[in-house]
């Protein structure tokens, strides 16, 4: 008599197969946190004010009217992290600077200047020279001669100041472009260049200009702004005309820090200084779909005959399982160690095939 005794794999330990081979399978991808720099474009303004230059109160108790004129200043960027490099710029498309009536300027002999208040400290931003000789403006030449012609740039940053000078001479005269700036230097040390940057502290911090300075580096043997032979550019007139103390003209004013003389834009060029904030990202991209295509219908075939013949032929399969995605981050050696022994278990734990005999 042949006794044929069938039998299968408990649900469960199929299952804990599965599982592992979906969980060993899955693609883990760890969440990412950026810092995210906090910038923005520039901040700026453009303003027209009445100007007054002066010499110095001594040589000249009245100051020259400029008339009324247009000044740009902008920052970049208008919101920068503490420390981060910025650049102040500022420009006239209508301020022609001309060479005084007393004598000729060489060539590199005068610097076009301004100077700014950040945080309080001053900087002034040395910008462009002459590269050509420019004739005095005693009515001797055909035309005005212009040191810096208007639509010159002075910037913080060296290398990126522009100008161009005229000679005043017949048919239009000659152009000549000028130095491209040492850039920005604290007011009192202005032989030493330094890089502008934000302040520390985050906060909003408004940009004041205090004055353009015609920087007579030639007559004066130095790049200090308060010389006598510098021509300051402002917005106070002389109520006072005896020299030189008394003199509330362009010249005292500067020096003496007098703000009724700075050119104030409304509204204001503000640079704000913030911190850079943290961004969390989840890149998680994990997947499972896995597909069990095991068999256990195992078919004994088995006689009193001591020789076996049984065989097993089975296409049951079982649905797929599926294992949440995520990402799993500092934690994914220990689940895959714990994979590994859960195969393990599983394997010790497979049914095994029953013989009966008569």
């Amino acid at each position: 008599m042949t006794n044929q005794l069938k039998s299968s794999s408990p649900p469960s330990r199929a299952r804990s197969l599965r599982t592992a081979a979906a969980v060993g399978a899955a693609v883990l991808a760890v969440g990412t946190t950026a810092l995210i720099a906090t910038t923005s474009p520039a901040q700026a303004a453009t303003q027209s004010f009445h100007l007054y230059s002066q010499v110095s109160a001594a040589i000249q108790p009245t100051p020259t009217d400029e008339g009324t004129q247009s000044i740009t200043m902008t920052v970049t960027p208008g919101t920068a992290a503490p420390g981060a490099p910025i650049e102040i710029v500022v420009s006239s498309s209508s301020l022609n600077i001309a060479n005084g009536p007393a004598a000729t300027a060489a060539a590199n002999a005068e610097e076009l200047d301004v100077v700014v208040s950040l945080n309080g400290t001053d900087y002034v931003l040395r910008g462009s020279q002459n590269t050509q000789s420019i004739p005095p403006n005693d009515g001797s030449t055909p035309a005005t001669p212009i040191l810096f012609k208007s639509g010159w740039v002075v910037s913080s940053t060296a290398g990126n100041s522009t100008s161009v000078s005229n000679d005043g001479g017949a048919s239009g005269g000659t152009d000549a472009t000028g130095t491209t700036g040492i850039g920005a230097t604290i007011r009192g040390a202005e032989t030493v260049p330094v890089a502008l940057v934000a302040p520390a502290t985050p906060g909003t911090y408004p940009i004041t200009l205090k004055a353009i300075v015609l920087n007579s580096i030639a007559g004066t043997s130095t790049a200090a702004v308060n010389n006598t032979f510098d021509s300051v550019f402002n917005t106070q007139n002389a109520t006072v005309t005896s020299p030189p103390a008394s003199n509330n003209g362009p010249k005292n004013s500067f020096n003496n820090n007098v703000a009724s003389s700075y050119l104030i834009f409304s509204p204001s060029v503000d640079l704000i200084v913030a911190e850079a904030t943290a961004t969390a990202t989840d890149t998680s991209t994990a997947t499972s779909t896995p597909t069990d295509t095991s068999t256990s219908t195992p078919t004994d075939t088995s006689t009193s005959n001591p020789t076996d013949t049984s065989t097993s032929s089975s296409t049951a399969t079982e649905p797929p399982v599926d294992v949440p995605s995520g990402a799993i981050g500092g934690l994914g050696l220990a689940v895959l160690a714990a994979v590994a022994g859960l195969g393990a278990y599983a394997w010790s734990r497979r049914p095994r095939k029953v013989h009966g005999h008569e």
